[in-house]
């Protein structure tokens, strides 16, 4: 991680928040003290979200360059979705290799 220039992390929405295990991860990450890097959420949700708000929230605290993936899919990405997703992998890709 602490090599990575992008770091996007992903979560289910459960009672409103992150998964726990992903609530876990960022805060040993927030440990390490990430410099320089770009990162972005993603994540489903059922009836109501709230994981991609929590973990970009995270990881804005930890001085990381939040990009917005306005990738929040309710329930399971349909395939005009996963295209969403396979592009913002492009940008990502793009932004890093400059």
């Amino acid at each position: 991680m602490l090599d990575a220039k992008a770091i996007l992390i992903g979560s289910p929405t459960l009672n409103n928040g992150m998964f726990p295990t992903i609530a876990g991860f960022l805060c040993y990450l927030k440990g390490l003290k990430p410099k320089g890097k770009i990162g972005a959420a993603f994540g489903s949700h059922g009836w109501a979200g709230g994981a991609v708000k929590a973990i970009e929230q995270e990881m804005d605290q930890m001085g990381i360059e939040m990009m917005d993936s306005g990738l929040a899919f309710k329930f399971v990405p349909e395939s005009d979705e996963l295209q969403k997703c396979f592009d913002f992998g492009k940008t990502i890709a793009n932004e890093i290799s400059h």
